[in-house]
């Protein structure tokens, strides 16, 4: 089942424009079921899922910090 639907979790900072993969076994096993459940409740395949969160990393925030 996790081949035939990858999942991409990424970060990118707000400042200065990183992104950094989220590669978390849990977190994934929670947004494929995720996905079944969306899939199952609107009679859909999702085939890929592409998720990106915007904030700002521990880099900009130390900086901004000093």
């Amino acid at each position: 089942m996790f081949g035939q639907k990858p999942l991409h979790i990424h970060f990118r900072c707000n400042d200065c424009g990183s992104l950094i993969d989220i590669d978390n076994k849990e977190l994934n096993v929670k947004y494929i079921n995720l996905n079944n459940r969306i899939e199952d409740k609107y009679d859909i395949d999702i085939i890929d899922t592409d998720i990106l969160f915007k904030g700002i990393c521990n880099k900009c925030r130390e900086k901004s910090s000093t």
